[in-house]
């Protein structure tokens, strides 16, 4: 095992190759060997399967070099923390019931109540070590690496998420802009091991098992398997504290279809300047480019007013002001919408399915391929049905909104107010979300590609 995560390491932030007999396995096999095998999860598993091919295909693409804990890594170092995982765990979750776990379609307070207490254990156990001496040379090497090249770190979830069957997209935490130090690691990598056992993790692999037609004991099942638990360390694509107007990047989430009617033949872009952490949010404005693939791509463009974006500072990232003179322009030039159109058709040919790409875009022309995924599927459908004469309502009953999400070309009948969800935000909806609900409104516009908005989707209500 140990041997195994060297020579990964290695591949990975020096671009070593390794052995030759994974090149001929298929794609999604070797994404299964990474996640479950080595226990790496799957985020890592997608970014090792991307540092293998796609650099070698596109010219000034890169995957930022990264490092990883395996699940079983991070249970043995807990163990060192003197806090045994799998004991918490089944002391904890053993003879749990449906109606233990369910109150409705919602996550029971009995239960949020036994994941909140799980994760305190897990981040103080952090908290208290964050001086421990880890003895792996690979983090130690990484570390030394970051100094060397002046970077700054992500510490990233990796576990069962990013899959054909749950993304639970922006469920666990990141941690942004971390100092390449061990103690600062360590505090960041607490934070995100303890939010895998969060009730908002917990809620949205609910919503989205729910989504797919999974019955209550299916879920139950799922629920109350131990989390997997492998951390991703990342190098920080983003602009330096002290950035001129034009080098400020411009962030991407990447769909390779419409969303809403899941045409694999549109490329959906949602992006901004500034720090990914605003597109992937939903809260910032973000541009939306459509290019429709064929002998000669077209390209439809939905630019808005950015003043805003996400910039790293002091501890993590905060919102500042964009300069004037960019609030309104194209976050991308047509040439960089038609080479990312181009990079994300590739990325999709490769897995064989549509997917779901997060990017950065440099001044210098370098894009980072920083996250990829399957696109989570709509799979809660009904028969289209229709009004036959809209003239028969009065004009003061009709309220006129903007549709993020369309209604699938089915009426829903409002008979109580519980089936309305009205907030602030998309972020607010989704946590939310009850059996009863048929419609969302939102006073927030949110990115269509946004981590909320994506979750929103899957359910698919309006």
């Amino acid at each position: 095992m140990k041997r195994r995560f060297i020579s990964l390491m290695l591949f990975i932030v020096f671009g070593i190759q390794v052995g030759c007999a994974d090149v001929n396995r298929n794609i999604n096999e070797l994404v299964e060997s990474y996640a479950k095998g080595d226990g790496y999860g799957y985020k890592t598993a997608n970014l090792m399967v991307l540092k293998k091919n796609i650099e070698k295909k596109e010219e000034n693409v890169l995957v930022p070099d990264f490092t990883q804990f395996s699940n079983h890594e991070i249970k043995e170092l807990l163990s060192s923390f003197g806090l045994d995982l799998n004991k918490i765990w089944e002391d904890k979750m053993s003879n749990i019931t449906v109606n233990d776990l369910f109150y409705g379609n919602k996550l029971s307070e009995s239960f949020i109540s036994k994941l909140k207490e799980i994760s305190g254990f897990i981040s103080k156990a952090f908290q208290e070590n964050i001086n421990f001496n880890l003895e792996q040379g690979d983090i130690q090497n990484f570390i030394e690496f970051a100094n060397n090249e002046s970077w700054s770190l992500m510490v990233r979830s990796t576990g069962m998420e990013d899959t054909d069957d749950v993304s639970n997209a922006g469920g666990n935490e990141t941690v942004a802009n971390v100092k390449p130090n061990l103690p600062d690691i360590l505090k960041a990598m607490g934070v995100v091991v303890s939010s895998y056992f969060s009730p908002k993790s917990f809620n949205q692999i609910a919503i989205e098992l729910f989504s797919k037609g999974k019955n209550k004991e299916e879920i139950k099942n799922k629920l109350l398997a131990i989390p997997f638990t492998p951390i991703l360390i990342q190098r920080m694509i983003g602009e330096a504290q002290d950035v001129q107007e034009d080098d400020i990047p411009t962030s991407c989430v990447v769909f390779t279809q419409e969303p809403l009617t899941g045409d694999n033949n549109i490329t959906t872009i949602s992006c901004a300047f500034g720090h990914g952490e605003g597109v992937v949010s939903g809260e910032i404005p973000c541009d939306t480019y459509y290019v429709l693939n064929g002998n000669t791509p077209l390209i439809f463009k939905k630019v808005v007013e950015k003043k805003d974006r996400f910039k790293p500072c002091e501890g993590g990232l905060d919102i500042v002001g964009n300069p004037e003179s960019i609030t309104n322009k194209q976050a991308l030039l047509d040439a960089t919408i038609l080479k990312i159109n181009n990079i994300a058709r590739g990325i999709a040919e490769t897995y064989n399915k549509s997917m779901d790409i997060e990017l950065v875009c440099m001044p210098d022309g370098t894009i980072y391929v920083v996250q990829a995924r399957p696109v989570i599927q709509v799979t809660k459908k009904q028969e289209p049905n229709y009004i036959e004469n809209i003239n028969t309502f009065n004009e003061e009953n009709i309220i006129k909104c903007k549709t993020l999400l369309d209604g699938q070309s089915y009426i829903r009948e409002i008979n109580n107010i519980n089936q309305i969800i009205i907030t602030e935000t998309a972020d607010q909806a989704l946590s939310s979300l009850n059996e009863n609900t048929k419609v969302v409104c939102i006073e927030q516009e949110a990115s269509l590609l946004s981590h909320p908005v994506v979750l929103l989707r899957s359910n698919g209500d309006p």
